[in-house]
């Protein structure tokens, strides 16, 4: 009776086991080791079984051993052969701990490249943002000097030279807000250029003809930004270096794209010699924002021929 209820018992484990066996296989999407482990682990029920039939019935006691050996026999090879090939499994692992921490440093990398591309942006964002409007201030200043200039002009020049400071000052909170121009959010992109623009023209330093578009652009908010720091940095550039008297700035939109052509007539530079030199801030500055709204840029500059830019922008 005990022998009996032993092997029932067994009988039990056995096909629970089997049942789990099975239930895997769909975790390791079928996989030809798994399943002969599985039905390994059945032909072990059936030959618990076998063995409980042979001890109930003893007339066929010599077949059903038989039977036994070699179901026994068949379950040693198919777990065998499953054992065998389930290292495939573990090999997977090993390959899925392997990609896993390699994931892990790529993310931390990512992070510490985002922290560091935050701080490249913070210092361009002073560059060009305030860059350009200092300048325009040392101009008036420049300006204040001079003899020939009406005390009334003199009076405006410092109205205006006060007035610059106030937006340094404002654009120096913004940035640390959000890094982003606050004459793009009140008077958008468009506006935002045409009075940068009339704010130089007025030193009559540097005429500057700005080119409208028909139809005011749809841009999305991190482009507008990136446009108006290009332009910022184009005519900071100008007046630093180019000796410039006028410059031709133009917007248009073209099907789904956007195209910004810059020129000025300035003592130009080789722009070829300065890449492979690997000078000029502004230009890589310039670059680098084309590139961070999927944009193109084409640069035209010889020494003794001005400078030329044409950029295009995906709007949609």
């Amino acid at each position: 009776m005990v022998t009996q209820i032993l092997y029932i018992v067994s009988i039990v484990l056995q096909v629970f086991v089997a049942i789990l066996a099975i239930r895997f296989i769909s975790f390791t999407k079928l996989k030809f080791s798994w399943v002969l482990i599985s039905f390994g682990f059945i032909l072990m029920a059936f030959r618990r079984f076998i063995e409980l039939s042979a001890f109930l019935n003893t007339k066929y006691y010599e077949e059903l051993s038989m039977l036994s050996n070699w179901v026994g026999i068949a379950t040693s090879v198919v777990i065998a052969i499953g054992v065998w090939l389930i290292r495939d499994i573990f090999y997977t692992l090993r390959i899925a701990e392997v990609e896993r921490q390699r994931a892990e440093r790529k993310v931390l990398t990512a992070i510490i490249n985002t922290e560091e591309k935050e701080r490249r942006r913070f210092a361009e964002d002073m560059h060009d943002g305030l860059g350009p409007m200092l300048s325009t201030i040392k101009l008036y200043v420049n300006e204040l000097t001079s003899e020939d200039i009406p005390q009334a002009e003199k009076s405006d020049y410092v109205n205006y030279i006060n007035q610059l400071i106030d937006d340094a000052v404002t654009d120096i909170r913004t940035m640390s807000d959000n890094l982003t121009p606050r004459v793009i959010h009140e008077y958008g992109l468009i506006s935002a250029i045409e009075e940068f623009c009339k704010s130089i023209s007025r030193t009559q330093k540097l005429s500057i003809r700005f080119k409208k578009p028909g139809k005011k652009p749809e841009l999305r908010k991190h482009v507008e930004i990136n446009l108006y720091r290009i332009v910022n940095e184009l005519l900071n550039n100008t007046i630093k270096h180019a000796e410039a008297k006028s410059v031709d700035l133009s917007i248009a939109i073209k099907g789904k794209n956007l195209l910004f052509s810059y020129a000025d007539d300035g003592k130009g530079f080789n722009y070829n010699l300065q890449k492979l030199r690997s000078k000029g801030e502004g230009i890589n500055n310039i670059m680098t924002r084309v590139k961070s709204v999927n944009g193109s840029a084409k640069i035209l500059s010889e020494q003794g021929k001005g400078f030329r830019i044409m950029i295009e922008i995906p709007v949609k």
